[in-house]
Protein backbone atom coordinates (compact mmCIF):
# COMPACT_ATOMS: atom_id res chain seq x y z
CA UNK A 1 0.00 0.00 0.00
CA UNK A 2 1.15 3.55 -0.71
CA UNK A 3 3.38 5.00 2.02
CA UNK A 4 0.82 7.79 2.54
CA UNK A 5 -1.97 5.29 3.02
CA UNK A 6 -4.71 6.19 5.44
CA UNK A 7 -6.73 3.73 7.45
CA UNK A 8 -10.38 4.57 6.86
CA UNK A 9 -13.25 2.95 8.69
CA UNK A 10 -16.80 3.93 7.88
CA UNK A 11 -19.40 2.10 10.03
CA UNK A 12 -22.73 2.87 8.44
CA UNK A 13 -25.93 2.30 10.38
CA UNK A 14 -29.28 3.98 10.65
CA UNK A 15 -30.29 5.93 13.73
CA UNK A 16 -34.06 6.06 14.16
CA UNK A 17 -35.19 8.90 16.46
CA UNK A 18 -38.89 9.52 16.99
CA UNK A 19 -39.36 11.88 14.05
CA UNK A 20 -40.98 11.16 10.71
CA UNK A 21 -37.88 12.29 8.83
CA UNK A 22 -35.49 10.01 10.65
CA UNK A 23 -37.59 6.85 10.34
CA UNK A 24 -36.05 4.29 8.02
CA UNK A 25 -37.66 3.82 4.61
CA UNK A 26 -39.02 0.28 4.49
CA UNK A 27 -38.46 -1.91 1.44
CA UNK A 28 -41.87 -3.08 0.19
CA UNK A 29 -43.12 -2.83 3.76
CA UNK A 30 -41.08 -5.81 4.94
CA UNK A 31 -38.86 -3.92 7.38
CA UNK A 32 -35.63 -4.67 5.50
CA UNK A 33 -32.99 -1.97 5.12
CA UNK A 34 -32.73 -0.39 1.69
CA UNK A 35 -30.02 -1.83 -0.55
CA UNK A 36 -29.84 1.46 -2.49
CA UNK A 37 -27.31 3.90 -1.04
CA UNK A 38 -29.64 6.81 -1.82
CA UNK A 39 -32.84 4.87 -1.19
CA UNK A 40 -33.31 6.11 2.37
CA UNK A 41 -33.61 9.57 3.90
CA UNK A 42 -32.25 8.44 7.25
CA UNK A 43 -28.73 9.75 7.87
CA UNK A 44 -25.95 7.20 7.62
CA UNK A 45 -23.73 7.08 10.68
CA UNK A 46 -20.09 7.17 9.61
CA UNK A 47 -16.84 6.90 11.50
CA UNK A 48 -13.52 7.58 9.82
CA UNK A 49 -9.86 8.20 10.59
CA UNK A 50 -7.61 10.34 8.40
CA UNK A 51 -4.82 12.90 8.37
CA UNK A 52 -6.42 16.20 7.36
CA UNK A 53 -3.00 17.67 6.59
CA UNK A 54 -2.18 14.84 4.17
CA UNK A 55 -5.53 15.13 2.43
CA UNK A 56 -5.26 18.87 1.88
CA UNK A 57 -1.55 19.07 1.01
CA UNK A 58 -0.82 15.80 -0.76
CA UNK A 59 -3.85 15.17 -2.97
CA UNK A 60 -5.07 16.79 -6.19
CA UNK A 61 -7.38 16.06 -9.13
CA UNK A 62 -4.99 13.29 -10.18
CA UNK A 63 -3.38 12.33 -6.86
CA UNK A 64 -5.23 10.18 -4.34
CA UNK A 65 -4.41 8.47 -1.08
CA UNK A 66 -5.32 4.84 -0.56
CA UNK A 67 -7.47 3.54 2.23
CA UNK A 68 -10.12 1.09 3.38
CA UNK A 69 -13.81 1.71 3.73
CA UNK A 70 -15.82 -0.43 6.12
CA UNK A 71 -19.60 -0.16 6.32
CA UNK A 72 -22.77 -1.80 7.57
CA UNK A 73 -26.44 -0.91 7.45
CA UNK A 74 -29.32 -2.12 9.56
CA UNK A 75 -28.84 -5.77 10.47
CA UNK A 76 -26.45 -6.43 7.63
CA UNK A 77 -23.03 -7.77 8.52
CA UNK A 78 -20.14 -5.26 8.34
CA UNK A 79 -18.27 -5.15 5.05
CA UNK A 80 -15.24 -3.27 3.76
CA UNK A 81 -13.75 -2.19 0.45
CA UNK A 82 -10.56 -0.53 -0.69
CA UNK A 83 -10.78 3.04 -1.97
CA UNK A 84 -8.81 6.03 -3.14
CA UNK A 85 -9.58 9.42 -1.62
CA UNK A 86 -8.64 13.05 -2.18
CA UNK A 87 -9.66 16.52 -1.01
CA UNK A 88 -11.82 18.68 -3.29
CA UNK A 89 -12.13 22.42 -3.83
CA UNK A 90 -9.17 24.81 -3.83
CA UNK A 91 -11.04 27.45 -1.82
CA UNK A 92 -12.15 25.07 0.90
CA UNK A 93 -8.71 23.44 1.06
CA UNK A 94 -7.11 26.82 1.77
CA UNK A 95 -9.83 28.49 3.88
CA UNK A 96 -11.42 25.65 5.88
CA UNK A 97 -10.31 23.18 8.52
CA UNK A 98 -12.08 20.34 6.69
CA UNK A 99 -12.22 19.95 2.93
CA UNK A 100 -14.93 18.06 1.02
CA UNK A 101 -13.73 14.67 -0.20
CA UNK A 102 -13.85 12.64 -3.39
CA UNK A 103 -14.10 8.86 -2.88
CA UNK A 104 -13.23 6.47 -5.68
CA UNK A 105 -13.77 2.69 -5.81
CA UNK A 106 -12.99 -0.17 -8.16
CA UNK A 107 -16.13 -1.68 -9.66
CA UNK A 108 -15.11 -5.19 -8.62
CA UNK A 109 -14.62 -4.12 -4.99
CA UNK A 110 -18.14 -2.72 -4.55
CA UNK A 111 -20.08 -5.37 -6.47
CA UNK A 112 -22.83 -6.78 -4.25
CA UNK A 113 -22.40 -4.09 -1.59
CA UNK A 114 -24.40 -1.01 -0.58
CA UNK A 115 -22.02 1.00 -2.77
CA UNK A 116 -22.65 -0.98 -5.95
CA UNK A 117 -23.12 1.32 -8.92
CA UNK A 118 -21.25 4.19 -7.25
CA UNK A 119 -17.65 4.03 -8.40
CA UNK A 120 -17.20 7.64 -7.30
CA UNK A 121 -18.87 9.67 -4.55
CA UNK A 122 -18.46 13.11 -3.02
CA UNK A 123 -18.56 13.60 0.73
CA UNK A 124 -19.38 17.12 1.94
CA UNK A 125 -17.99 18.06 5.36
CA UNK A 126 -18.36 21.23 7.46
CA UNK A 127 -15.85 23.99 6.85
CA UNK A 128 -14.86 24.52 10.46
CA UNK A 129 -14.96 22.77 13.83
CA UNK A 130 -18.10 23.54 15.82
CA UNK A 131 -21.74 22.53 15.93
CA UNK A 132 -22.95 25.64 14.05
CA UNK A 133 -20.88 24.52 11.05
CA UNK A 134 -23.10 21.43 10.90
CA UNK A 135 -26.11 23.69 10.39
CA UNK A 136 -24.47 25.25 7.32
CA UNK A 137 -24.06 21.73 5.92
CA UNK A 138 -27.75 21.05 6.57
CA UNK A 139 -28.72 24.19 4.68
CA UNK A 140 -26.58 23.24 1.69
CA UNK A 141 -28.13 19.77 1.73
CA UNK A 142 -31.53 21.49 1.85
CA UNK A 143 -30.70 23.31 -1.40
CA UNK A 144 -30.22 19.95 -3.15
CA UNK A 145 -33.53 18.67 -1.79
CA UNK A 146 -35.37 21.83 -2.89
CA UNK A 147 -34.01 21.44 -6.40
CA UNK A 148 -35.30 17.86 -6.43
CA UNK A 149 -38.81 19.25 -5.94
CA UNK A 150 -38.68 21.42 -9.07
CA UNK A 151 -36.56 19.28 -11.41
CA UNK A 152 -36.55 15.54 -12.18
CA UNK A 153 -32.92 15.94 -13.24
CA UNK A 154 -30.79 16.35 -10.12
CA UNK A 155 -27.97 14.84 -8.09
CA UNK A 156 -28.99 12.36 -5.42
CA UNK A 157 -27.80 13.07 -1.89
CA UNK A 158 -27.81 11.43 1.53
CA UNK A 159 -27.11 12.88 4.95
CA UNK A 160 -24.45 11.37 7.19
CA UNK A 161 -23.44 11.80 10.81
CA UNK A 162 -19.69 11.39 11.02
CA UNK A 163 -17.28 10.52 13.81
CA UNK A 164 -14.07 11.87 12.31
CA UNK A 165 -10.84 10.83 14.03
CA UNK A 166 -8.13 13.23 12.96
CA UNK A 167 -4.68 11.61 12.83
CA UNK A 168 -1.93 14.01 13.87
CA UNK A 169 1.23 11.96 14.05
CA UNK A 170 0.98 9.91 17.25
CA UNK A 171 -1.96 11.98 18.49
CA UNK A 172 -5.62 11.73 17.61
CA UNK A 173 -8.56 14.11 17.88
CA UNK A 174 -12.17 13.09 17.36
CA UNK A 175 -14.78 15.35 15.74
CA UNK A 176 -18.54 14.76 15.54
CA UNK A 177 -19.69 16.15 12.19
CA UNK A 178 -22.72 16.40 9.94
CA UNK A 179 -22.11 15.77 6.25
CA UNK A 180 -23.72 14.34 3.15
CA UNK A 181 -22.90 12.16 0.16
CA UNK A 182 -23.50 13.23 -3.45
CA UNK A 183 -23.65 10.94 -6.45
CA UNK A 184 -21.03 11.46 -9.15
CA UNK A 185 -21.57 13.13 -12.53
CA UNK A 186 -21.10 9.86 -14.43
CA UNK A 187 -23.47 7.99 -12.12
CA UNK A 188 -26.18 10.60 -12.73
CA UNK A 189 -25.76 10.31 -16.51
CA UNK A 190 -26.08 6.53 -16.34
CA UNK A 191 -29.08 6.66 -13.99
CA UNK A 192 -30.95 9.06 -16.29
CA UNK A 193 -29.85 7.31 -19.49
CA UNK A 194 -28.11 10.48 -20.65
CA UNK A 195 -24.69 11.71 -21.65
CA UNK A 196 -22.43 14.21 -19.93
CA UNK A 197 -20.63 16.76 -22.12
CA UNK A 198 -17.27 18.16 -21.03
CA UNK A 199 -17.48 21.38 -22.99
CA UNK A 200 -19.07 24.80 -22.76
CA UNK A 201 -22.34 25.63 -24.44
CA UNK A 202 -23.98 29.08 -24.62
CA UNK A 203 -27.00 29.21 -22.29
CA UNK A 204 -29.17 30.32 -25.21
CA UNK A 205 -28.52 26.94 -26.86
CA UNK A 206 -29.59 24.98 -23.78
CA UNK A 207 -33.16 23.89 -23.14
CA UNK A 208 -35.19 27.04 -22.35
CA UNK A 209 -37.47 25.50 -19.75
CA UNK A 210 -34.80 23.82 -17.62
CA UNK A 211 -32.55 26.86 -17.93
CA UNK A 212 -35.29 29.01 -16.39
CA UNK A 213 -35.90 26.39 -13.66
CA UNK A 214 -32.18 26.35 -12.89
CA UNK A 215 -31.83 30.13 -12.80
CA UNK A 216 -34.99 30.75 -10.76
CA UNK A 217 -33.89 28.11 -8.26
CA UNK A 218 -30.47 29.76 -7.96
CA UNK A 219 -32.15 33.12 -7.45
CA UNK A 220 -34.36 31.60 -4.77
CA UNK A 221 -31.43 30.30 -2.72
CA UNK A 222 -29.45 33.50 -3.38
CA UNK A 223 -26.62 31.88 -5.32
CA UNK A 224 -24.47 33.62 -7.92
CA UNK A 225 -21.49 31.25 -7.66
CA UNK A 226 -22.34 29.42 -10.89
CA UNK A 227 -22.31 29.83 -14.65
CA UNK A 228 -24.29 27.95 -17.28
CA UNK A 229 -22.01 29.46 -19.92
CA UNK A 230 -18.67 28.14 -18.63
CA UNK A 231 -20.07 25.26 -16.58
CA UNK A 232 -18.98 26.59 -13.19
CA UNK A 233 -20.72 24.52 -10.49
CA UNK A 234 -22.84 23.09 -13.30
CA UNK A 235 -22.55 20.05 -15.54
CA UNK A 236 -23.91 19.90 -19.07
CA UNK A 237 -25.97 16.84 -20.02
CA UNK A 238 -27.93 15.54 -22.99
CA UNK A 239 -30.98 13.75 -21.55
CA UNK A 240 -34.35 12.95 -23.12
CA UNK A 241 -33.39 14.80 -26.29
CA UNK A 242 -32.43 18.04 -24.54
CA UNK A 243 -29.22 19.83 -23.59
CA UNK A 244 -29.26 21.47 -20.16
CA UNK A 245 -27.10 22.05 -17.10
CA UNK A 246 -27.60 20.52 -13.65
CA UNK A 247 -26.34 22.53 -10.65
CA UNK A 248 -24.35 21.55 -7.58
CA UNK A 249 -22.21 23.15 -4.82
CA UNK A 250 -24.39 25.72 -3.06
CA UNK A 251 -22.27 26.60 -0.03
CA UNK A 252 -21.74 30.18 -1.27
CA UNK A 253 -25.49 30.86 -1.41
CA UNK A 254 -27.47 33.27 0.72
CA UNK A 255 -29.61 30.39 1.98
CA UNK A 256 -26.55 28.78 3.56
CA UNK A 257 -24.99 32.14 4.51
CA UNK A 258 -21.74 30.50 5.61
CA UNK A 259 -19.21 32.77 7.39
CA UNK A 260 -16.62 32.19 4.64
CA UNK A 261 -19.01 32.88 1.74
CA UNK A 262 -18.28 35.80 -0.58
CA UNK A 263 -20.17 37.37 -3.48
CA UNK A 264 -18.86 35.80 -6.68
CA UNK A 265 -19.56 35.67 -10.42
CA UNK A 266 -21.99 38.59 -10.16
CA UNK A 267 -20.10 41.08 -12.33
CA UNK A 268 -22.46 40.93 -15.30
CA UNK A 269 -25.71 41.19 -13.37
CA UNK A 270 -27.95 44.14 -14.15
CA UNK A 271 -28.68 44.56 -10.45
CA UNK A 272 -25.55 44.91 -8.24
CA UNK A 273 -25.33 42.76 -5.12
CA UNK A 274 -23.07 43.34 -2.16
CA UNK A 275 -23.85 40.59 0.36
CA UNK A 276 -24.21 36.84 -0.13
CA UNK A 277 -27.80 37.15 1.09
CA UNK A 278 -28.62 39.61 -1.71
CA UNK A 279 -30.41 38.03 -4.65
CA UNK A 280 -29.57 38.64 -8.31
CA UNK A 281 -31.18 36.87 -11.27
CA UNK A 282 -28.54 35.47 -13.66
CA UNK A 283 -30.85 34.08 -16.33
CA UNK A 284 -30.65 35.20 -19.95
CA UNK A 285 -33.62 36.58 -21.87
CA UNK A 286 -36.36 33.99 -22.34
CA UNK A 287 -39.98 34.13 -23.44
CA UNK A 288 -41.78 35.92 -20.58
CA UNK A 289 -44.65 33.44 -20.89
CA UNK A 290 -42.21 30.60 -20.14
CA UNK A 291 -40.75 32.45 -17.17
CA UNK A 292 -44.27 33.05 -15.85
CA UNK A 293 -45.05 29.36 -16.27
CA UNK A 294 -42.03 28.38 -14.17
CA UNK A 295 -42.96 31.02 -11.63
CA UNK A 296 -46.40 29.43 -11.17
CA UNK A 297 -44.85 25.97 -10.90
CA UNK A 298 -42.55 27.18 -8.14
CA UNK A 299 -45.48 28.77 -6.32
CA UNK A 300 -47.37 25.49 -6.65
CA UNK A 301 -44.39 23.65 -5.15
CA UNK A 302 -44.06 26.08 -2.22
CA UNK A 303 -45.55 23.75 0.40
CA UNK A 304 -43.38 20.82 -0.66
CA UNK A 305 -40.23 22.94 -0.76
CA UNK A 306 -40.87 24.36 2.71
CA UNK A 307 -41.63 20.84 3.94
CA UNK A 308 -38.10 19.81 2.98
CA UNK A 309 -36.85 22.37 5.50
CA UNK A 310 -39.33 21.29 8.16
CA UNK A 311 -38.11 17.70 7.90
CA UNK A 312 -34.61 18.88 8.81
CA UNK A 313 -35.59 20.97 11.83
CA UNK A 314 -34.80 18.25 14.46
CA UNK A 315 -31.22 18.08 13.15
CA UNK A 316 -30.38 21.77 13.54
CA UNK A 317 -28.03 22.46 16.46
CA UNK A 318 -29.04 26.13 16.55
CA UNK A 319 -32.73 26.75 15.87
CA UNK A 320 -31.91 30.33 14.90
CA UNK A 321 -30.20 28.91 11.82
CA UNK A 322 -33.40 27.03 11.00
CA UNK A 323 -35.47 30.18 11.47
CA UNK A 324 -33.13 32.18 9.20
CA UNK A 325 -33.42 29.55 6.46
CA UNK A 326 -37.21 29.55 6.74
CA UNK A 327 -37.37 33.35 6.57
CA UNK A 328 -35.02 33.43 3.58
CA UNK A 329 -37.12 30.97 1.61
CA UNK A 330 -40.35 32.75 2.55
CA UNK A 331 -38.91 36.00 1.21
CA UNK A 332 -38.36 34.23 -2.13
CA UNK A 333 -41.98 33.14 -2.31
CA UNK A 334 -43.04 36.65 -1.34
CA UNK A 335 -41.30 37.90 -4.50
CA UNK A 336 -42.83 35.14 -6.63
CA UNK A 337 -46.28 35.95 -5.36
CA UNK A 338 -46.11 39.69 -6.04
CA UNK A 339 -46.50 40.77 -9.68
CA UNK A 340 -44.58 44.02 -9.26
CA UNK A 341 -41.72 42.43 -7.36
CA UNK A 342 -41.47 39.60 -9.89
CA UNK A 343 -41.39 42.07 -12.76
CA UNK A 344 -38.69 44.16 -11.08
CA UNK A 345 -36.55 41.33 -9.69
CA UNK A 346 -36.80 38.74 -12.49
CA UNK A 347 -38.29 39.89 -15.78
CA UNK A 348 -36.42 43.21 -15.85
CA UNK A 349 -33.15 41.53 -14.84
CA UNK A 350 -32.91 38.97 -17.64
CA UNK A 351 -29.58 39.35 -19.45
CA UNK A 352 -29.13 39.83 -23.21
Amino acid sequence: MHRLSLFWIFLLFLAIPETAFLQEVQDAGNGQASTDLFGSRSPLKLTLAASIKSLKRETSDSTYLEGTLGFSQGEQLPDSVDLRVRARGDFRKSQCYFAPLKLEFRKSDIRGTLLEGHKELKLVLPCQIGSVSDDYVLKEYLAYKIFEVVSPYHYKTRLATIEFTELKGKRERTHELMGFLIEDHGTLAKRLDGKRFRRDMPPQMQDPYFSVVNNLFQYGIGNTDFSLRIQHNQRLYFIDGKYFSIPYDFDMSGLVNAPYATVSNAQTLKKPIYEVTDRGYKGYTRDPALVQQVRQEFLGAREEMMHELELLQPLFRDQRQYAEAASYLESFFDILGDDRKFEREILQQMRD
